[in-house]
């Protein structure tokens, strides 16, 4: 674990739901399971500045993100943005044109998206993060993807962009 940072396996609605007690901590992530049925998701949604709302570009994703920001994410008037993930390097058009659907329903959509590299499944095979991964030629840009992103995510919440 690097320096300064902990981690918690919690999982359960009751505890995640006193996440606002928590005054130690700068910023405090939460990555929680998609299902839009989850208390966890709506535990922690009721509990945070910010959600990042990561999907993939795929139209069956698309609308599964539609339905947890409807029925989850907009009822707790919390501030959300969309992070597509798992984008395949040679969908440019379709990235595009799903972020311009999302923005014109008035959705805010990170410039930024991760790609579909091997080097993240493989260094989730070998149990090591992506910083720490070196077995594949596209490596450095698997983890160059997740800097930039945690930049313009840590960038935005700086400015506190939640318009």
């Amino acid at each position: 674990m690097p320096a300064g940072l902990d981690y918690s396996a919690e999982t359960r609605p009751a505890e995640l739901g006193k996440l606002r007690r928590i005054t130690e901590y700068d910023v405090i992530l939460v990555d929680t399971p998609a299902e839009r049925d989850s208390g966890r998701l709506m535990a922690v949604a009721r509990q945070v500045d910010h959600v990042v709302m990561p999907t993939q570009v795929a139209a069956y994703d698309l609308r599964a993100l539609g339905q947890t920001i409807r029925d989850v994410v907009i009822p707790t008037t919390v501030p959300f943005k969309i992070l597509f993930t798992r984008v395949q390097p040679r969908s440019t058009a379709r990235v595009e044109a799903a972020r311009t659907d999302l923005v014109e329903r008035g959705y805010r959509v990170y410039s930024r998206a991760v790609r579909e590299l091997y080097a993240h499944q493989d260094a989730a095979l070998e149990g090591v993060p992506i910083s720490g991964y070196r077995g594949d030629r596209y490596a450095r840009e698997a983890e160059l993807d997740y800097r930039l992103t945690a930049i313009e995510i840590m960038e935005d919440r700086l400015t506190k962009d939640d318009r």
